[in-house]
């Protein structure tokens, strides 16, 4: 079971308010997010947790031994206090938060890992219909296959050199991130 702070920074409850919100009733990843069983969408968002924890983002941790990158300090935000010496304060010198935007950007990379599976299907089918026979035409793309249900770009998926498999989600974390990727 998902516990924010503990094991994930977004719950499944979180991850449905959001893709209601921020994605059309009749979006694929929506419908398909929606179908999944709760330890289906647990393990995505597992999935989406370990990409974002490999990422290197500016500042430190709130407190030096926590499991995960957030919450953090940004650097210089704490006047020369040390993480575990912050962490006694409350309110205006630091605040104990996941902010919002990490996740978004866990969600918005799990649906990233679930579009990059769809893909992988997708192309999967494209090359059985080429050595079927069905796609005769060799210069027919698999974007012109969309059009049969197969491939069609749905997945707001990086390209290879993005750490993360949603470009939604590496936006969402920009403003954390220490490195420089082309997404």
């Amino acid at each position: 079971m998902l516990e924010k702070g503990k094991n994930t920074y977004a719950t499944i409850k979180f991850a449905d308010e959001y893709i209601s919100t921020q994605y059309p009733q009749n979006n694929p990843l929506r419908v398909h997010f929606s179908v999944l069983t709760d330890d289906e969408k647990e393990a995505y968002l597992r999935s989406a947790l370990q990409e974002i924890e490999k990422l290197p983002f500016l500042g430190r941790k709130y407190i030096v031994s926590q499991k995960f990158q957030f919450p953090r300090i940004r650097s210089g935000s704490m006047h020369g206090i040390t993480p575990t010496y912050a962490s006694m304060f409350v309110g205006n010198v630091c605040e104990n938060i996941i902010p919002e935007c990490v996740m978004q950007a866990q969600v918005e990379n799990a649906l990233g890992v679930i579009a990059n599976e769809i893909s992988a299907v997708s192309d999967k089918q494209f090359m059985t219909l080429q050595s079927l026979g069905i796609i005769k035409n060799t210069k027919y793309n698999k974007r012109e296959a969309g059009d049969l249900g197969f491939g069609s770009d749905i997945t707001g998926a990086t390209s290879k050199r993005c750490p993360l498999s949603s470009s939604k989600a590496y936006a969402l974390l920009r403003e954390w991130l220490g490195g420089v990727y082309v997404c």
